[in-house]
This record gives C-alpha cells, structure tokens and sequence, in this order.
C-alpha cells in the first residue's frame, strides 16, 4: 500500500473544506520531524481521521520513534479509530457540561488557586525543559493570541524573587543580533500615545542603572545612532531639551522650597 499517497490524499481534503463540529488540529510534517506551528502546516481533521493520519505516518517513518509514541497514546485504550473519535467526542462533551455557564468557559478562581497552590514548589529536569523549550521554539502567536496574552498578564505584580529569575534568565540568554535587528525594526517609527509615555515614565521613576549598564546603554545608542549615520531629528532634539529644561526647573523649584521651608 502506498501510504504517502493515502496521507496526502487526507491533508489535501483537510486543506480545501471548512470542518464543523468537533475537530482537531494535526500537525502535516510533526513537531518530531522539524514541523512547526505554521498555518500552512497545520490543518483541521476530525478524531477518526486524526488517528488514521498518525496510523499513517508510522508506517512511513517507522524508525521515527516520536511518531510511534503518538500513535500509541492515541490507541491507548481505543481498537480502532471509531473508538478513538467516540471518546474524545465524549471528554470534549464532558468538559464543555463542566465549564458551562461560567464566563468564558474558564475554571472559578478557587479551582485556579487550588490548581497554582498544587504546582507551587515544583521544578522541571533540564531534560524536561529543553523539551519544552523544543516544543515552542519557533511558534509565532496571532495578533489576538497576543493580546489575550498580554490582558492576562496586565496589572498582576510579580514578587522580587520572580523577578530575579526573569533577570537571571535573561542574562543567561542574552537577545540574538538577529533578534534585536527585528525587534528595532518593528518598533522604529512607532509613537507612544501621551498615556504611553506617562506610564513609561511611572514605570522607570526611581529606577537606578549600574555603571555597566549605563556604559552598555551609552555604548548601543552610539552605536545604533552615530556611528551608522544616523542622526536625531530637530524635533526630537527640541523635545530632549524641553524635557531637560522642564526637569531642571522641577528640580530647582524643588529646592527652593525646601530653602523656604529650613528659613
């Protein structure tokens, strides 16, 4: 039997129709074989078909050993892929009967700290974590992802031990030129809004540098500016200075207050 044939038959009638109903996402070149999470490699197959694809691509790659263990968690407990499509059908139908009513179908905030408190303390091996790091290595999030994301997050504090880890991180593993290329060119010519700015500048009040980090800061907008040609608009340069004046004026008016106040 020509299995490759009967798999791309599959993927091409996955990729021309719209799937309603309960469906599940497959991955057309696996995330064990280099495949990563990219419209144009992922498509919408119902249960049935999700396990013959993997039935599939075991018999076309049987020395792929992470295709093997899919399949056999899939097959656990199922003989056939008839079965398999009744339960997953069955825990999705379970999972909605428990989540419904509740805004957004998310668990109760007691359900969420139970959850937290029980993965509070525990740490992955390295093992684990270089997997997981392998899973999402290279996974771009939509726009909507992104925001949904960002709300999440938005407003939570995080405690200075979190805080040092992120630090620690991040100096572990320091950005890629090739990284920071792309993320100065998607923000060059971007303006904060006024309430940008104000919040910006909440943010930073208070806020000291090490030396090094002020060389390093000194050193990159030399670099970024100068050295490659560029130069400051008169605008910009006008509002630098009005920011300047304005600060020393603040400062000034400052102290002779406290002068005021010590007569």
């Amino acid at each position: 039997m020509n299995y490759a044939l009967h798999y791309e038959r599959l993927m091409d009638r996955a990729r021309n129709r719209i799937l309603e109903g309960y469906r599940e996402r497959h991955h057309v070149l696996p995330r064990c074989m280099g495949g990563r999470d990219e419209s144009k490699n992922l498509v919408n197959l119902t249960p049935e078909e999700h396990y013959v694809a993997h039935q599939l691509l075991v018999k076309m790659y049987p020395e792929v050993r992470g295709l093997a263990t899919a399949a056999v968690r899939m097959a656990k407990q199922c003989t056939g892929n008839k079965a398999y499509g009744w339960l997953r059908r069955r825990h999705a139908r379970a999972i909605s009967i428990l989540f419904r009513g509740r805004p957004g179908h998310s668990p109760s905030e007691e359900t969420r700290a139970k959850i937290a408190a029980g993965m509070r303390g525990k740490k992955h091996s390295p093992e684990t974590l270089a997997k997981m790091s392998a899973v999402h290595r290279g996974r771009t999030f939509s726009n909507e992802h992104r925001a949904k994301l960002s709300a999440a997050s938005r407003g939570k504090p995080k405690s200075a031990e979190h805080v040092a880890h992120l630090i620690a991180a991040k100096k572990a593993n320091p950005l890629s030129a090739s990284t920071r290329e792309r993320m100065g060119s998607s923000m060059r010519g971007k303006h904060h809004s006024e309430e940008g700015k104000k919040k910006i500048s909440q943010a930073i009040v208070g806020i000291t540098r090490s030396p090094e980090t002020r060389r390093k800061m000194a050193e990159s907008k030399c670099g970024n500016r100068y050295a490659a040609g560029r130069k400051l608009s008169p605008e910009h340069i006008a509002k630098m200075t009005a920011a300047r004046l304005a600060s020393y004026a603040a400062k000034k008016q400052e102290a002779r207050q406290r002068a005021d106040v010590d007569g």
